[in-house]
């Protein structure tokens, strides 16, 4: 974690459903090229947590930055667990209707389309393996067991009100915790409204459903978690934000009882990327001295690949692969700005 006179490194990664296997695909790539210029005595393999100081996610980014943060993970254990996940919580078969129109039919209906119990089985079993500890483990409790090196912000939405929720494995200094655990967080940013039901919890319990709806690219959230965190500590500024996205997400009308739904999804569609923009001209005009070292890498062409059509794995990966070909320099210009920032430089 950053102490004084630290450049603050941030990883802010979007919703996008099982398209988020391209965002381990870039991480995966910049940890290869950060472990070539790394010196050879340091312990492998490298871990992602080493190199953050804070991680905000989304729907499925916000599951990764559990996985890289909260339970430490490898890129490649995140990779094979991922790989892992998705069969098991989006199966062919559905929950109660065979066929990818009895599916729809769901959506139509206003029902979710999978088994938030098998997400939640799933998850469970994941944090128990990766944190050798009890699956009702707190959120923001993790640091206290030991080696945890990253702050993690995950966004979740307020079903009942439609209104933003961040969940937080620290404690903040301006509203009070939730009191949840690391399973219940994964449930909360994951739960796309028509793929998984809502999950309740907390004291006064409250329904939460992905956080997609309001910052699907959550780099704002970020930056003002940084603020609220290192506020104390003026000797702190933002060196390096890596910001990763899944592609523009397709449209697809879930009928009658989906209309508010849809449209909330087209807002998201277009604010992903003018979220990205937006930051990129305030960047220009910031001082030059204050400007951090600024990393949006983002693959365009996966528009018809589904929020849970695993079975494109493969084009997935070839559309990344491709994709991270022609981002050579900018991988490049990012690990080494990272390792740079980080003690592992000294």
């Amino acid at each position: 974690m950053a102490t004084e006179n630290h450049n603050l490194r941030l990883l802010c990664l979007d919703g996008g459903g099982i398209r988020g296997l391209s965002t381990l695909l870039i991480i995966q790539r910049i940890m290869f090229v950060l472990d070539s210029k790394v010196d050879p005595a340091i312990e492998r393999p490298l871990r992602p947590c080493h190199f953050f100081d804070l991680m905000a996610g989304t729907s499925t980014g916000g599951l990764i930055c559990i996985m890289l943060g909260t339970m430490r993970m490898t890129i490649d254990e995140c990779i094979t667990a991922y790989l892992e996940l998705a069969p098991k919580i989006f199966p062919e078969e559905g929950i109660l209707y065979g066929s990818k129109a009895g599916k729809l039919f769901k959506s139509f209906r206003g029902a979710a389309r999978f088994d938030a119990m098998a997400l939640e089985e799933e998850v469970k079993n994941m944090v128990a393996n990766a944190l050798k500890k009890d699956k009702d483990v707190a959120f923001d409790q993790v640091e206290a067991l030991g080696g945890c090196r990253v702050y993690v912000v995950v966004c979740a939405t307020n079903k009942d009100v439609n209104k933003p929720v961040r969940l937080r494995s620290y404690r903040s200094s301006w509203e009070p915790s939730t009191n949840c655990t690391i399973w219940q967080v994964a449930r909360a940013t994951s739960a796309a409204p028509l793929y998984f039901d809502p999950i309740i919890f907390g004291t006064p319990p409250m329904s939460y459903v992905d956080g997609g709806l309001h910052y699907n690219n959550p780099i704002r959230v970020a930056l003002d978690e940084t603020k609220a965190i290192w506020k104390g500590t003026p000797t702190c500024r933002v060196g390096c934000i890596v910001s990763v996205g899944t592609g523009v997400p397709p449209l697809t009308a879930v009928g009658e009882r989906g209309l508010e739904i849809l449209e909330s999804l087209k807002s998201l569609v277009t604010d992903t990327e003018d979220t990205a923009r937006d930051f990129e001209n305030e960047l220009e005009h910031m001082d030059a001295a204050e400007q951090p070292a600024y990393f949006r890498f983002n693959v365009q062409n996966m528009q018809k690949i589904g929020l849970e059509e695993w079975k494109e794995f493969n084009m997935l990966t070839g559309a990344t692969n491709s994709y991270l070909y022609s981002q050579r320099k900018d991988i490049d210009r990012c690990a080494s700005i990272l390792l740079n920032f980080s003690s592992m430089s000294h």
